[in-house]
């Protein structure tokens, strides 16, 4: 050891060693297995550490800010629950295309069965992560912490982006090792495949063609919008966006049509645009994925497959390439497809069509209470261009998508395929992180009582954050459900709950509205007051969820 070496506590290498690899935020909770590494929080100069009230909502932080921004935040939380309290948000960002690091603490390596945090393995955290990340590693060296910390950082942002879970047992983090003067960890992307040869075959199938982008979501974490942007206006293409992406592609664009979710909804100007096309080039949109059954259902021309993976299937695809998208993208963006005005009235009838469910929208529901539709309307009516909207599972979110998400210029935050409640809230707090200041949340009673505790965390970090509830006392979508299928609902109803006092009760200000007389009124109310407001709206739980498509 040198004269400039110094020991410390390997758990204390990872702050260090996150600042330099450029991470500005961490979220979590401390814990006895991970003290070292809470404890150099504590000197970090770089780094901002979001202490949340739940695991679970650390990690759809992280997940909104990494589709957000399409870097990685980290998740620092201890051994075995709070490590598998984050699971469900690490699956969604998984499914999202969403860097992230999720480094949680373990028991030690030699412990035995059942021992505290542990169950019979000290491997056991492997297992539970390995499918819903795209690497997880144990650390089994104190000096091996930095080279970890950086191979899972170069794995979670090199091609499709995702979450990548490295746990610290207890007696490697307090292991005391040597500091060099200098620490060694630089990020380091892996190189992707790419061959400027198929780009002359691409040119020649596309080449003064009606051709339809359609965007998965690996590429709103991936690529600037700008060089899409261009791409489709060299194109002379219409844009189709993944529900995960909404807002990636601005709305008010005139090649904008709409959006594609799963087997059930798709925009009508976007089934309009994809059987008049020639081509579909999907771009990220992995065969195999719910969606891409709705392009094999309605569109009429040859799909071209660009992606970071392969996916799966894919029979009927002309032509599939995989590595790097940038590369390919760049390339792209010389060639022309048809220049006339080829998609204008199928964007329009469609969106005529969208507009005509919005514009018939009432008041009230069948049981007198507030409409969700028309206090999406009205909440829409005072959002600005650019804001962020995050949303949640449930009713509200397809009212709130029909009259906010698919119209306005604004980011549309959904939890994705992967389909988890208690995602709005904690998702707008990674959205503030993110930059944005604008930001709104439509979210359900249901999906409110799965992470209310993080108003908490808002009122602790005065992040200016508006929160809407649509309270109705129930399970909205899953009654509905229910009855269609059954012809009757069990245990989808809830206890009525005033979440304006609790509200009150953890740190951030509340309204209420039960009238639609009222709500106009109240919503204004919300927006001219200065920091995170939640209002509590009583919605009419016998409106069913809305598509916009089928």
């Amino acid at each position: 050891m040198s004269d400039e070496d110094i020991k410390v506590k390997a758990g204390g290498l990872i702050i260090p060693c996150l600042e330099k690899l450029g991470i500005k935020y961490t979220s979590g909770i401390p814990g006895s297995h991970i003290l070292t590494i809470y404890n150099s929080l504590n000197d970090s100069k770089s780094i901002k550490h979001i202490l949340v009230r739940h695991e679970a909502s650390a990690s759809v932080i992280a997940d909104a800010y990494g589709r957000l921004s399409g870097t990685p935040m980290a998740v620092i939380v201890t051994a075995g629950p709070g490590a598998t309290n984050t699971v469900t948000g690490v699956a969604q960002a998984y499914g999202a295309a969403s860097p992230m690091l999720v480094i949680t603490g373990n028991v030690p390596l030699k412990s035995g069965p059942s021992t505290f945090h542990g169950v019979d393995t000290p491997y056991f955290l492997e297992s539970i992560f390995r499918d819903i990340t795209k690497a997880t590693f144990t650390v089994d060296k104190p000096e091996n912490i930095p080279s970890v910390l950086v191979n899972g950082y170069n794995i979670s942002i090199s091609g499709r982006k995702g979450p990548v879970h490295i746990s610290i047992p207890i007696d490697v983090g307090i292991a005391e090792v040597e500091l060099p003067h200098e620490l060694s960890c630089q990020a380091s992307p892996e190189e992707l495949a790419y061959s400027k040869l198929v780009i002359k075959d691409i040119s020649k199938s596309i080449s003064g063609k009606k051709i339809v982008l359609l965007l998965g979501a690996e590429i709103a974490t991936s690529i600037s919008n700008d060089l899409i942007i261009e791409i489709a206006e060299r194109l002379n293409s219409p844009v189709i966006v993944q529900i995960e992406g909404l807002g990636y592609f601005p709305q008010g664009h005139e090649l904008y049509a709409g959006y594609i979710e799963k087997r059930w909804d798709i925009h009508p100007s976007a089934i309009r645009v994809m059987k008049e096309a020639d081509i579909v080039l999907a771009l990220g949109l992995r065969p195999g994925e719910e969606e891409y059954e709705q392009v094999e259902r309605y569109s009429e021309g040859e799909i071209i497959y660009i992606g970071y993976t392969r996916g799966m299937g894919g029979e009927n695809i002309k032509m599939i390439l995989v590595g790097d998208v940038i590369k390919y993208l760049e390339d792209i963006r010389s060639i022309e497809g048809d220049q006339s005005k080829w998609y204008v009235e199928s964007i329009d009838t469609g969106s005529k069509e969208y507009q005509n469910l919005v514009d018939n929208i009432g008041m009230r529901g069948p049981s007198g209470y507030i409409h969700p539709g028309y206090a999406s309307k009205i909440i829409s009516n005072y959002i600005k261009d650019g804001s962020l909207v995050t949303v949640d599972i449930g009713t509200h979110e397809t009212w709130a998508r029909l009259t906010i998400g698919a119209r306005l210029n604004i980011r549309y935050l959904y939890p994705g395929n992967y389909g988890s409640m208690g995602f709005g809230l904690p998702a707008a707090i990674g959205g503030y992180l993110s930059g944005y200041r604008n930001i709104i949340t439509i979210i359900g009673d249901g999906g409110l009582l799965m992470c209310m505790e993080e108003l908490s965390t808002i009122a602790q970090y005065n992040m200016d954050i508006k929160i809407f509830v649509f309270n109705d006392s129930s399970y909205g979508m899953i009654y509905h459900m229910q009855k269609k299928f059954f012809g009757r609902a069990v245990s989808s109803q809830l206890h009525p709950v005033d979440f304006a006092k609790i509200s009150e009760g953890l740190g951030v200000k509340s309204l209420r509205a039960s009238r639609p007389e009222e709500l106009d009124e109240v919503i204004s109310n919300a927006f001219s007051i200065d920091g995170p407001v939640l209002v509590d709206i009583y919605t009419d739980y016998k409106v069913k969820y809305v598509t916009s498509g089928q």
